[in-house]
């Protein structure tokens, strides 16, 4: 069972049982612990005891324990924090790499290649098989509006920019058939 002092009681041999949730400090002649909070939660103890010594703990003694057992919480719930983010983040690229394939096998499948075009950024991507498609190396290639426009027919670039400029300004969608 686990013992807390009456409130105020520095050093008290008369201490009744609590349950660990709900104290987070108690003192019991040389031995006093501090509670681990994580959240609104005790989730464990760090103990002091002086052993034989029956010197009690003054109130300057137990601030600088809850210091450390604050700093002991924060550095446990940093860790397990980021384990968390690793697992998630470990997860997100199973997901990216399963969505890559499964994109990369779609492109092969039905001879096409997709891009990407970042409106903050202007930052254009093109997937590995749309580079083979327009014959440039997917590796030292980077792609751009000029790039794709310079693969348009030159009778249809006017139409084809036109077009991008107003799906941009609307949000809308895109498209044109290549000649």
């Amino acid at each position: 069972a686990l013992f807390r002092a009456r409130p105020g009681a520095a050093n008290d041999h008369e201490s009744t049982p609590v349950d660990a949730r709900t104290s987070a400090t108690f003192r019991r002649d040389s031995f006093v612990a501090i509670g681990i909070v994580e959240g609104a939660a005790v989730t464990g103890y760090l103990g002091f005891d002086r052993g034989d010594d029956d010197r009690g703990w003054t109130d300057s003694d137990v601030a600088l324990m809850t210091v450390v057992g604050d700093i002991i919480s924060s550095v446990l719930q940093r860790t397990r924090t980021e384990r968390a983010l690793a697992e998630l983040n470990r997860n997100l690229e199973r997901e990216v790499e399963d969505r890559s394939f499964a994109l990369r096998e779609a492109e092969q499948a039905g001879s096409f290649g997709c891009f990407q075009f970042d409106l903050a950024s202007q930052a254009v991507r093109w997937t590995d098989a749309l580079c083979r498609m327009y014959g440039r190396d997917p590796e030292t290639f980077t792609p751009d509006f000029e790039a794709f426009i310079g693969h348009v027919h030159p009778d249809d670039r006017d139409a084809v920019t036109s077009t991008t400029t107003e799906a941009i300004a609307s949000g809308g969608r895109y498209g044109h058939t290549k000649r």
